[in-house]
């Protein structure tokens, strides 16, 4: 049994979390208080897991008549499309989520908003938010899908419920 990971043998079982969901309800929350311009902060791309919360992202934006950016260009994947709301990939990492931030509220001061797939990069966009004196959350709303026990008191963050996975898995275990 395989628990938020995708089993790649047909023969092994897996329970997953609905990454699209958790992370189209995360950006619907920043849209709710008023965010319009929300960039995304991703990790590496390939990964089911980010595919899955890009792709939340990019159809919360869609439903709201927004663009989302394609990001293919890595770092600078939003400058193809100016007009679109940002997204650029990388690690989970601190370090990786404070250079992508850097990069990112350097070159767009109309981001209000970013959604974030891990909140190990929260941390680093945190940073990169303080030093360039940007107000979390009164200039910048930051949203994360993990709830890990280090998240920030000003950062909204959508739990995966590791124990709720836990338990659905013991039960199609004993079941």
């Amino acid at each position: 049994m395989a628990v938020d990971h995708e089993a790649r043998a047909a023969s092994i079982s897996h329970v997953l979390v609905d990454n699209v969901c958790g992370a189209h309800q995360a950006t619907e929350h920043l849209l709710r208080h008023g965010r319009r311009r929300i960039g995304c902060i991703a990790g590496q791309l390939g990964l089911r897991t980010i595919t899955d919360r890009v792709t939340g992202w990019r159809t919360a934006l869609e439903a709201a008549g927004l663009r989302a950016g394609s990001g293919s260009g890595g770092r600078t994947g939003w400058q193809a499309r100016p007009a679109a709301a940002p997204l650029l990939h990388g690690s989970y990492g601190r370090l990786e989520g404070y250079r992508a931030a850097l990069a990112l509220l350097a070159h767009d001061r109309l981001v209000d908003a970013l959604f974030v797939t891990s909140d190990e990069q929260v941390a680093g966009v945190l940073r990169a938010a303080h030093e360039l004196g940007i107000r979390i959350p009164g200039d910048l709303a930051v949203v994360s899908l993990d709830g890990t026990t280090g998240s920030a008191s000003t950062l909204s963050t959508m739990r995966r419920l590791v124990e709720q996975l836990a338990r659905t898995a013991m039960v199609r275990l004993t079941g």
